[in-house]
């Protein structure tokens, strides 16, 4: 749904530009990658212990919100294997936030292997700080 409503907003149909910030030792984020390519986004995949740390940093994110990755888009940032209809919705939305969280590597979530077993808690993060539930999932 929300990525049928970004496509109706849009006079054309765009890629959605995407840097993922990796460490070198991650065995799960390039499945993350693939997932993302496959719904079309154009994906700037870079994979660099010192780059991947600075990234975090610059965007203040929470040490508990951490995850294996770091996501970049249209000024905002994702962390984790957060799904694509969620990216949706804070590029339809545009909310007043520095980016969104899904902390840890959840069973199921894209990317990741497993089931699902529990719900998926994102956040909204603003100047470091949680700001409230963006989804549950």
């Amino acid at each position: 749904k929300a990525f049928e409503e970004y496509n109706n907003n849009s006079s054309s149909v765009n890629l959605i530009a995407i840097t993922i910030y990796s460490s070198t030792t991650c065995s799960c984020c390039h499945q993350y990658v693939e997932y993302l390519t496959d719904l079309g986004f154009d994906i700037d995949f870079v994979k660099d212990d010192t780059k991947y740390l600075e990234v975090k940093d610059d965007y203040k994110i929470p040490n508990k919100q951490r995850s294996c990755h770091t996501s970049v888009f249209m000024g905002y940032f994702s962390e984790g294997h957060i799904p694509a209809s969620v990216l949706y919705d804070v590029i339809n939305n545009k909310p007043a936030i520095d980016g969104i969280t899904l902390a840890g590597m959840p069973g199921g979530s894209p990317g990741m292997g497993g089931e699902k077993s529990e719900d998926w808690n994102i956040y909204s993060i603003v100047d470091g700080e949680i700001t409230g539930t963006f989804a549950v999932i």
